[in-house]
């Protein structure tokens, strides 16, 4: 992926738990995730939707989830 927040490491140097997050969603297989704007939200970006759904399943547990 060619695009990234500028935001990402000053937030998460701050708050580490969006760090966390992001680490998790990589984890669960994601291609690529950052924040958005200034880390209202963490997102992950999947080839196949087969893929974000059990990502999805693996996170909800710990993270509020959605599916776009």
């Amino acid at each position: 992926w060619k695009f990234k927040n500028s935001f990402t490491i000053p937030v998460i140097s701050r708050y580490p738990e969006i760090a966390h997050a992001l680490n998790d969603i990589r984890e669960a297989g994601a291609d690529f995730a950052d924040m958005t704007g200034s880390g209202s939200t963490v997102f992950g970006i999947f080839a196949e939707r087969k893929d974000a759904l059990k990502a999805s399943e693996r996170l909800l547990d710990k993270w509020k989830t959605v599916l776009a």
